[in-house]
């Protein structure tokens, strides 16, 4: 189904008139839309809140387990919020709702959640504490931290690609070794050291422990 953001606007502008204090996405179920158009129309509402056609406030949804965006018709004389997001800072918000929704997936199944903002430079400091003058000569220490320590939510292939691309660091480093004996004594969970992924071998251990048939295999 198309989402033509000119002929969404009067509908949705119509709809919260009719039955003000509702999310985007249950806006979006009043107009008809399923899950993966919804997308589009909570796009097209923030950008009537953005121009101050809309206001916003907040309210508790017991399907979503969290405090969710309501929106209102704005008053005559409401302010614009701010411009036009461009396509970067569109893009960040974006990744920023999927790395909530992945966040709130992963504690109703009950698997360990990143906390939002790992302190990356912390980590990475006590790593350089315990490698003494070592670290002066890895490979990654003029790299970008967000390559190792990705957000917590991404797509497979950006993914794949971004551990890859640090593993390459890591590989060319002569200290991975020392890395890697460090990062293990430090128990991370998190991030890529001496050319491993930590998330993918606890999501492993995770996935092992939960299977009776991995785990009775792995004791005999």
């Amino acid at each position: 189904m198309t989402v033509h953001a000119p002929a969404e606007r009067p509908r949705i502008l119509a709809e919260l008139a009719e039955r003000p204090g509702r999310t985007a996405y249950e806006i979006a179920a009043a107009l008809g839309y399923s899950k993966p158009d919804s997308r589009r129309i909570n796009e097209i509402v923030r950008r009537l809140w953005n121009d101050g056609a809309l206001v916003a406030g907040s309210a508790f949804r017991p399907a979503l387990g969290r405090q969710a965006r309501i929106y209102y018709i704005a008053p005559p004389g409401t302010r614009p919020r701010r411009t036009a997001e461009t396509r970067e800072q569109a893009e960040r918000r974006r990744a920023s709702n999927r790395a909530s929704k992945a966040r709130t997936r992963a504690r109703a199944a009950g698997k360990p959640v990143r906390p939002r903002g790992v302190p990356h430079l912390t980590v990475l400091k006590t790593a350089a504490a315990s490698l003494g003058r070592d670290s002066e000569r890895a490979a990654c220490r003029d790299a970008d931290p967000d390559l190792f320590f990705g957000p917590g939510s991404e797509w497979p292939k950006a993914r794949a690609a971004r551990v890859a691309q640090a593993r390459a660091y890591c590989f060319a480093c002569p200290i991975r070794l020392a890395c890697l004996e460090v990062a293990r004594a430090n128990r991370e969970t998190y991030g890529v050291w001496g050319a491993v992924d930590f998330e993918t071998e606890r999501d492993q251990r995770s996935t092992q422990a939960t299977r009776p048939d991995v785990a009775a295999s792995s004791r005999a």
